[in-house]
């Protein structure tokens, strides 16, 4: 099971990686779904993680099993593998990034904000 530690630490790698100033490219060809809704991962590469929580799925090696979609909620197929407080986290940065903040404002809001969940 990863625990809250394990994806705290992934989504913060997440952020240093690509720069706690990206912000992601809603709604722009290659970068969102039919709803607008970001990409776990690329549709030309299904190697290439696109969005915040697909970096985070890419980092355990579950990018390949995760299904497109706009929140947490959409990885059914890998619920299993995270515990309650990291799927709840995954789910305030998906949406904060989704609402078109920054990589580094969106896991500061989910860091803060699943403590009170």
């Amino acid at each position: 099971m990863i625990t809250i530690d394990q994806t705290i630490e992934a989504l913060n790698k997440a952020v240093e990686e690509k720069g706690a100033d990206y912000v992601y490219p809603i709604g722009q060809p290659g970068f969102s779904n039919a709803t607008n809704g970001c990409l776990y991962k690329s549709p030309d590469d299904s190697s290439v993680p696109l969005c915040i929580v697909g970096n985070v799925l890419n980092q355990f090696g579950f990018l390949k099993q995760a299904e497109e979609g706009t929140s947490a909620e959409g990885l059914y197929v890998i619920q299993t593998e995270f515990d309650e407080e990291s799927l709840y986290l995954l789910d305030l940065a998906q949406s904060s990034q989704d609402s078109g903040r920054a990589w580094g404002e969106a896991a500061k809001y989910a860091q803060e904000t699943y403590t009170k969940y």
